[in-house]
């Protein structure tokens, strides 16, 4: 995946989304995730995330997402993360997670 000019990426949090929207972006996800990921599948869990009022915050490039990082509190506190596999620019995946990571202390 080639993210458009200057590397530029919005950062929402998913779980603010209609649930159409929400089953929209992690459709996407597993799209991606399939692909790059040697067929790992985050479907469940972020839909278990959502269902649970945690935070999803995704990166998006245009309309796509190109990574998220998760934090849910309930039963364990736990933070997990995943970069679109397509980015093969390590400078760009490092890009999405500052962009994440920043987001998600506010």
């Amino acid at each position: 995946m080639d993210l458009n000019e200057k590397n530029h990426f919005d950062i929402k949090n998913a779980c603010e989304l209609s649930l159409g929207d929400y089953d929209r972006v992690i459709d996407g996800i597993e799209n991606w995730s399939r692909k790059t990921l040697n067929g790992v599948s985050f479907k469940k869990d972020l839909t278990k995330t959502y269902q649970l009022v945690g935070k999803v915050l995704v990166a998006f490039n245009g309309e796509n997402p190109a990574g998220f990082l998760v934090y849910s509190k309930t039963l364990l506190p736990i933070l997990w993360s995943a970069v679109d596999g397509s980015i093969k620019d390590m400078n760009v995946q490092k890009e999405v997670m500052k962009g994440l990571l920043f987001n998600s202390a506010n």
